[in-house]
């Protein structure tokens, strides 16, 4: 679920066509819930996510989404490389709180505002727009 080339991918998900199910891997992911509500199994509890919840996922985090009450939900899903992640750890500098997002027992997450996930949602069309 990584482009070895440029270390990264992203993918849009809507729950009615794949299946989900408990699992870990070697690289980072952020997801963020576009529309709908879902429950993130995380680590063996249960979080619910709904839209604008974005969610870092660690390799070390066991996960896996499910909807509410049968409920569709779709997502952006981002992936990437821990080599990425440690070059933006090293840009950030030894100042940035690096265990914040490692070293505690849930994903981090944050709620973004309206203006932000607007924001957010018009950058990655321009993503998209620009060819390979």
């Amino acid at each position: 679920f990584v482009d070895m080339r440029t270390e990264i991918m992203y993918r849009y998900i809507v729950s009615a066509t794949e299946h989900f199910r408990p699992h870990y891997h070697d690289y980072c992911e952020v997801f963020l819930i576009l529309e709908g509500r879902a429950q993130h199994l995380v680590n063996g509890s249960i979080v619910p996510v709904t839209a604008r919840d974005m969610v870092f996922i660690r390799p070390s985090d066991t996960h896996d989404y499910a909807a509410v009450r049968g409920e569709p939900f779709s997502m952006l899903n981002i992936t990437f490389t821990l080599d990425t992640l440690d070059s933006i750890f090293s840009f950030l500098g030894d100042g940035f709180p690096s265990a914040q997002l490692l070293d505690v027992k849930y994903p981090p997450s944050v709620r973004l505002t309206a203006g932000e996930f607007s924001t957010f949602q018009s950058r990655m069309r321009a993503v998209q727009a620009e060819p390979p």
